[in-house]
């Protein structure tokens, strides 16, 4: 091989390597029309015992319909930078997580992170309310021992 073929050929490998579409699970949405993924790589660890090593990297992605949802599996490819980190773009999605579909169906259970932090219109907050108004009145109102019954009867 000439160096120039060489270059030329290893330029292809590169391209085709960005061409091939990764598979990834979305691991958070924080802004609009961006995704977080994971992607899962193994290799073959060549040392004196082998094994199998599996590193995991974080991606920005560009979602441009805003369809992804936490917990889906995938298929990004390589693209034109579209900010400082994000340099890929949402293909396909592969397979819904379950129970997207249960939160669809059930708006009242979709709670935001600032509203899990803060507390704030949490569902299910009630239950936790009348669980502690049941404890505290409890507390306040004993019911009085067999002795104190019977002071009070004399």
């Amino acid at each position: 091989h000439t160096p120039t073929t060489h270059m030329a050929s290893r330029v292809l490998d590169l391209l085709k390597a960005k061409a091939n579409p990764l598979r990834a699970v979305i691991v958070a949405k924080n802004h609009p029309k961006t995704l977080m993924c994971e992607v899962m790589k193994t290799k073959f660890v060549r040392t004196k015992y082998g094994g199998i090593e599996k590193t995991r990297t974080r991606l920005m992605v560009h979602d441009a319909k805003d369809e992804g949802r936490i917990g889906d599996e995938v298929l990004i490819k390589h693209s034109r930078p579209y900010s400082a980190r994000k340099r890929h773009i949402l293909h396909e999605i592969v397979r819904p997580f379950p129970p997207s579909a249960f939160l669809d169906a059930h708006p009242e259970y979709n709670i935001t992170r600032a509203e899990r932090k803060g507390k704030k219109n949490v569902a299910g907050d009630h239950v936790y309310k009348s669980i502690d108004t049941e404890q505290t009145t409890k507390a306040t109102h004993k019911e009085p021992s067999p002795q104190q019954q019977q002071q009070q009867q004399q």
